[in-house]
């Protein structure tokens, strides 16, 4: 695995000294990512509510929120760069939530 970093952002000390950097590589296992979308009904005309896991979140390391709202995904070949709520569910996960654009006939 080769890592290349930019400059440390910031270092904390809690009985030992923890350095955070911005990784810029294309490192797989240092990225987070979503599961399988499940649609959860419609939310209004036209709109539909998507929602997804988020996996790969390194807790207590990473912050859930930063990571839920950086990480962009793919729905029905549309790009969606960030969900539109992020819900920490404990030790169940972090969920993420669209509101996409759909046709009248799934959601008139």
């Amino acid at each position: 695995m080769e890592l290349r970093m930019t400059i440390q952002i910031f270092a904390q000390k809690r009985g030992s000294i923890v350095g955070h950097w911005t990784v810029t590589s294309n490192e797989p296992t240092c990225k987070t990512w979503w599961g399988d979308h499940k649609k959860k009904g419609c939310y209004g005309s036209r709109k539909m509510r998507i929602e997804a896991h988020l996996f790969n979140h390194q807790a207590p390391w990473d912050n859930w929120a930063e990571m839920c709202f950086s990480t962009p995904s793919e729905f029905d070949r549309k790009s969606l760069a960030h969900p539109d709520t992020c819900e920490n569910n404990g030790m169940f996960g972090t969920a993420g939530s669209w509101f996409i654009d759909v046709d009248e006939s799934e959601c008139p």
